[in-house]
Order: C-alpha cells, then structure tokens, then sequence
C-alpha cells in the first residue's frame, strides 16, 4: 500500500496516491513490500511502467514514466 507521495503529484489523476495498493509492475506480480524494490531496481530512468493497483475499491492499470 502506497503510505504517501510527494505533494506536487498528488493532484494528478495519472499519478499514485497514498492508500493505492499495487498488485502488478510491468509484468512482475508484487506479493510483498520487499519485492517492488528488488523490481523496481531493474527500471531505467524514462522508461514506461505499467501498474496494476487496487483505489478504492476498484482494480486499474496506471501507465507512469519514470523519471
């Protein structure tokens, strides 16, 4: 579960926000608080992701760009 974001972002729609629970990363299954880290370390900067998250209630897909 996303536990906060940084305030600039919190206003976009297409951004995460705190409460949002993340299932999936591209095409990794995240299961654990441990293993969005070790996932996450493969990303290069600029590159796509794809999310799955849970936000209130309702399952969706996020497309985000890294930074």
């Amino acid at each position: 579960m996303v536990a906060g974001v940084l305030a600039d972002l919190s206003a976009d729609e297409n951004s995460l926000r705190t409460g949002d629970v993340i299932y999936d990363l591209n095409t990794y299954r995240i299961s654990s608080l441990e293993g969005l880290p070790a996932v996450a370390a493969g990303l290069q900067s600029g590159q796509p992701v794809a999310l799955l998250i849970e936000r209130l209630g309702q399952t969706q897909f996020l497309v985000l760009e890294l930074p």
